[in-house]
Order: C-alpha cells, then sequence, then structure tokens
C-alpha cells in the first residue's frame, strides 16, 4: 500500500495507463491495486455527475492539517471522499495534473484536437524502426471500457466484501454501502447483456466467453446479495426502534419511514419492506355465509371440488346430487277449484 501523504499509487497508475515499461523487470507496469481499507489514494481523476452525466475534474489531497480531502467540478467544491472512493479508483476515472490544471483554468474541458486526414499509403511500406525500453510511441489498441470494469469488479466485489464485513452501524455507512450494492448488481447486468450479445458467435466462442464472465458476474452477485441482508436487518432494527419510540411518545402521526442510498437521476431509495396483510378467521360460519351471498367463484370451485371427492366414494352431500342418483319425481297437484 502507497503512503497516503503521498502520490504514488496516482502516478503508478498513470504509468500503467500510458503503457510504460518496468526498467527493473522490462516488463509492462501493470494498473495497481485498490486498497482495501476505503482510504483513498491522492491524485487527480474524474467522474460523472449523476448516471451518464457530463465528467467533472477531481482532486484527492492532503491539507494543511495533514487530512485527506477532495474537491469535484469546475468551481472546485469540497466533496466527502467517500462519495468517490473506491469509485474513481479505476482506469477510466484517472487523469494527469496537467489535465486537470488546464480544465479548472478553462472552466471547461479543454478541446481534444481532431486527427489530421491520413496521407495516402506508399506502395512499398518501409520497415518500422526497433522500439527500445521506454519507447511507447506505437498506438495502443482500443480497449472495451465494460471489459476494463470487468476486469476490476471481481476485485472490487473481494474489497466491499472485506470493507463490510462487520456489522453496520451508522447511516452513513448504510447509505453508502446500498449504493455499492446497486453498482455491482449494474455492472454484473451490463456483463450479462453483453454475455448475451457475444453468445451469437460460434460455440466455442461461447464457452470461453461463459469462462470468463460467469465467476465474476456470480461473485459479484454474491456479495451484493450478502450486503443486502446487512442492511435489511439493519432497516429492521431502526425501523422497529422508530415505531417503538412513537408508541412511547403516544403520537398520532405515523412513524417516519427509514430510507437508504442516495438518490440519483430519479432512482427510488429503499426503505425495510413492509409484510404482506393477512386476515385471521374469527366467525367461519359467518365468513362462509358471507362467501355463499355473494357466490363467491372460489368456493363455489371448492365446495364442487369436496362434492366431486364425496361422489367418487358414492357418498351423499346436502345441496348437491350426484350424477349416479336418479331425479326425485315431481308430484303433480290438481288445481284447487275456484
Amino acid at each position: 500500500m502507497s503512503d497516503r501523504n503521498s502520490y504514488d499509487w496516482w502516478t503508478r497508475a498513470l504509468d500503467a495507463i500510458e503503457g510504460r515499461i518496468d526498467l527493473a523487470t522490462g516488463a509492462p507496469i501493470r494498473f495497481p491495486p485498490m486498497n482495501i481499507d476505503g482510504v483513498p489514494e491522492l491524485g487527480c481523476y474524474r467522474t460523472r455527475e449523476g448516471r451518464g452525466g457530463p465528467w467533472l475534474p477531481v482532486s484527492i489531497f492532503a491539507n494543511e492539517e495533514g487530512k485527506v480531502v477532495a474537491v469535484v467540478g469546475f468551481k472546485q467544491e469540497p466533496t466527502p471522499t467517500t462519495r468517490l472512493w473506491p469509485f474513481i479508483a479505476r482506469r477510466e476515472h484517472v487523469i494527469t495534473g496537467e489535465l486537470y490544471d488546464e480544465a479548472i483554468a478553462l472552466g471547461r474541458w479543454p478541446e481534444v484536437a481532431k486527427e489530421p486526414e491520413p496521407e495516402a499509403k506508399p506502395l512499398a511500406k518501409e520497415p518500422e524502426p526497433e522500439r527500445g525500453i521506454g519507447d511507447n510511441s506505437a498506438q495502443e489498441p482500443e480497449i472495451d471500457p465494460l471489459f476494463l470494469r470487468r476486469d476490476t469488479l471481481k476485485e472490487h466485489a473481494e474489497l466491499l466484501n472485506h470493507k463490510w464485513g462487520g456489522q453496520l452501524l451508522l447511516k452513513v455507512h448504510v447509505d453508502a454501502c446500498e449504493d455499492e450494492r446497486k453498482a455491482l448488481l449494474a455492472t454484473a447486468k451490463e456483463l450479462s447483456e453483453r454475455r448475451t450479445e457475444r453468445n451469437a458467435e460460434p460455440q466455442k466462442a461461447i464457452d470461453a466467453v461463459n469462462a470468463e464472465i460467469d465467476p465474476t458476474i456470480k461473485r459479484a452477485n454474491e456479495v451484493a446479495g450478502a450486503l443486502k441482508a446487512k442492511i435489511d436487518a439493519w432497516l429492521a432494527a431502526e425501523q422497529k426502534r422508530i415505531n417503538e419510540q412513537a408508541v412511547e411518545k403516544g403520537t398520532a402521526v405515523a412513524p417516519t419511514k427509514v430510507m437508504i442510498g442516495t438518490k440519483k437521476d430519479g432512482e427510488r431509495r429503499r426503505s425495510v419492506k413492509a409484510p404482506p396483510a393477512t386476515a385471521t378467521i374469527i366467525d367461519l360460519a359467518a365468513a362462509a355465509a358471507y362467501l355463499v351471498k355473494i357466490q363467491h367463484p372460489e368456493l363455489t370451485a371448492l365446495v364442487r371440488k369436496v362434492g366431486n371427492r364425496q361422489a367418487a366414494n358414492k357418498a351423499l352431500m346436502p345441496g348437491m346430487r350426484m350424477s349416479w342418483e336418479q331425479p326425485a319425481a315431481v308430484e303433480k297437484k290438481e288445481p284447487v277449484p275456484a
């Protein structure tokens, strides 16, 4: 783990993004893993303003008191680091200090210069010069951002499992935990949709896709389910406490419903699920008489079912005529003379 008063983690992340080589080993520098204690790493990043919103610049630094703080947006508004970390500890969120400074100075992201039109290719292709260690001039292949998320999803799930492994005590932790659970499920859903798209390929490719993605989706869903169990337990206990307080105070107003999670882009927040309404029979005869009066179809079906069972056993049942019975003769009465 890096020194929290330095920018080591962020610098190494930039080296990995730019494809630099580790001079000690001669191997490409890999994107550093996220820390497991939830403390953010110093550096420059970017985050979205809501789901699918525009990118905003982020700076995480240590203030004069040595406390790790964060500012977000072009106006550098102070923001709690718990709303940013570890969500921005991904490749697509890390930016250079130069880009951050330029964006803050302009009040917007700088314009990206358009690439010049490609020139006509020569008939004979000249051999490319040999590349030495540290030469990163070649263009990197395009990387699918979703699959970058796939690469970090399992690690992120393990981080959350460690971070929220104990009992949830504070509501701010429950809110953060609920947001992270939703992010896990959203990413797992995206991966499932991408798997469906790629499953149109031949069966061999399908098996490779499933072997690659299924373990990550399974682990993300497992951790999300474990987080939900902890959240629901906290919700039930907190709602019970509020209800008991309302009873003690004797207030006629309904107790406040505990809501968790932060509301983003119209997304509904979650509360404790109310138990389903039930009925208890206290007078079976009265209840049955009411159903007979309105000729409830379910009661009719039940009586018919019981009657058929009686008929099969050659037993009579009041109010019903069995198929093997003869219709009773109707007595004819002579009209009474006037």
